[in-house]
């Protein structure tokens, strides 16, 4: 038995596109196969059909020739950055009701993108599928269906990315959340629709209104049929909204809130990036979300300060408040008490309210239930007796420690190369004063430039202030 292969079989060379694999059908609606494949054969022939994505740099210069080509299954953009490899299909959203869009993507399409996917993972990058949907004027509600055999596909076969890219905002959905939405879709008899809408802010209560003023409004919504997917289990999304700040705002200040199910407010981890000129944030559910705003101003910190920035960010979030009179005492030296707090309130871990263990001198206060989170999951062992002393300056030694674990805990520890991990110490005088514990975690903030010391000297041993760990986090919170 025989292999027939269409397309150009010799050297796999296409002026202005990337060769992606195999199907068996030439509208790309058959069996896909890898690029290095092998077949057993049966009984029957094969025919395979030569799958293309189009190089985004080359676009413009598609080899237009019918010389041992494959027709095309549907225009791919294929663009890597780095370690990642980003495949984007373009489609055109229909008019469903005044203000209302949206675009159905095709099995061809899909078919490519998860080629593409597949041959990207090969090559040891990440893969990201990218839906972009173009708007055909002032759109408030863009919404992308996708074949709920497609999306299972995604979730089974690859590890990609998948992201939702409008004129309204964007998506992207982790492996996590692709296969949460594709196992809750299973039983449906619809395919998978994701939809961004600016909603009214006549719809909200208002109480609500008098806190956003006329701050934009967003649902998002997945579904399957008459089904909503509104948790992603272990899942996240991250969502982009483009998003231009007043002339007076301080965009430190700029905060994400969503309504929960009491349509109360509640803050969520987001910021606006200056450089992609949006609004970020990560959620492992939908919901109803607001940009906000929460600036908050104390008469000892000032806008010349080296902590500016970085007080309004933390403050602004609710991580820290004030010492009172509207003071916010930057050079105070933070206990540990209240840098437990701040530290699990700025990695939303929350505070245990049924306490079966905890330091003897946790007390019943503001931190005891901080304090039982912490020892329970592993962040802090104390000082030793069972006692964490949560009335006493922390040292940046112990800071750098506790806060290093915690890290490791979310999966949020910034990554830092051998090389300039092994240098970070080099012009600092006092390291033999660092305690072994604590040797690995402050190695690695400065080398991550999160941490720094001043006229030579790391000064493990020294209370940190409240301005020096509100800086810490700003930067952490920021990479």
């Amino acid at each position: 038995n025989s292999i027939t292969v269409k397309g150009n079989s010799g050297n796999l060379v296409r002026t202005g596109y990337t060769f992606i694999g195999w199907n068996t059908q030439a509208d790309g609606l058959g069996t896909n196969y890898a690029a290095d494949a092998s077949l057993t054969m049966g009984s029957s022939d094969i025919t395979l059909y030569a799958m293309w994505a189009v190089n985004s740099n080359n676009s413009s210069n598609r080899d237009n020739s019918n010389n041992n080509t494959a027709p095309e299954t549907e225009p791919v953009k294929t663009e890597s950055s780095g370690e990642t490899a980003t495949s984007t299909s373009t489609v055109e959203g229909k008019l469903e009701a005044p203000g209302r869009i949206k675009a159905t993507v095709s099995a061809a399409a899909t078919n490519t993108l998860i080629a593409a996917a597949k041959n990207a993972e090969t090559q040891g990058q990440k893969a990201v599928i990218e839906i972009q949907m173009t708007a055909t004027g002032d759109e408030k509600a863009m919404a992308v269906a996708i074949p709920k055999t497609a999306f299972k596909a995604i979730a089974d076969d690859t590890a990609a990315d998948v992201k939702i890219n409008t004129s309204i905002g964007a998506v992207t959905f982790d492996i996590g959340a692709v296969k949460t939405i594709s196992d809750a879709s299973e039983n449906a008899a619809e395919d998978i629709s994701i939809s961004i809408e600016k909603v009214d802010t006549a719809s909200v209560t208002e109480a609500v209104r008098q806190v956003v003023g006329d701050r934009p409004i967003y649902d998002f919504t997945v579904s399957a049929g008459s089904k909503t997917v509104s948790s992603f289990g272990g899942g996240k999304a991250t969502v982009n909204l483009p998003y231009t700040p007043n002339a007076d705002e301080d965009v430190n200040a700029i905060v994400v809130y969503y309504l929960d199910d009491s349509g109360n407010l509640q803050k969520v981890r987001g910021q606006y990036n200056k450089e992609t000129a949006s609004v970020e944030f990560v959620t492992t559910h939908f919901s109803t979300y607001i940009i906000g705003y929460d600036k908050k101003s104390f008469k000892d910190v000032s806008e010349s300060d080296w902590y500016h920035d970085a007080v309004s960010y933390i403050t602004a979030r609710d991580i820290a408040s004030g010492t009172g009179t509207n003071a916010f005492s930057p050079s105070d030296a933070i206990t540990r008490g209240q840098f437990i707090v701040m530290m699990m309130k700025a990695y939303e871990i929350e505070p245990d309210t049924i306490i079966t263990g905890n330091f003897a001198d946790a007390g019943n206060t503001y931190y005891t239930g901080y304090l039982a989170a912490a020892k329970r999951l592993g962040i802090t062992s104390g000082i030793g007796d069972n006692r964490f002393a949560p009335d006493a300056a922390i040292t940046r030694q112990d800071l750098s420690t506790i806060l290093y674990k915690t890290l490791v805990l979310t999966d949020e520890l910034p990554e830092v190369d051998a090389a300039t991990s092994a240098k970070a110490f080099i012009g600092y005088n006092d390291t033999e004063k660092i305690a072994s514990y604590a040797e690995d975690a402050m190695r690695h903030f400065v080398a991550g430039g999160v941490l720094s010391g001043s006229y030579a000297q790391i000064n493990p041993t020294t209370p940190t202030s409240r301005a020096e760990f509100v800086q810490i986090l700003y930067n952490l919170l920021n990479q």
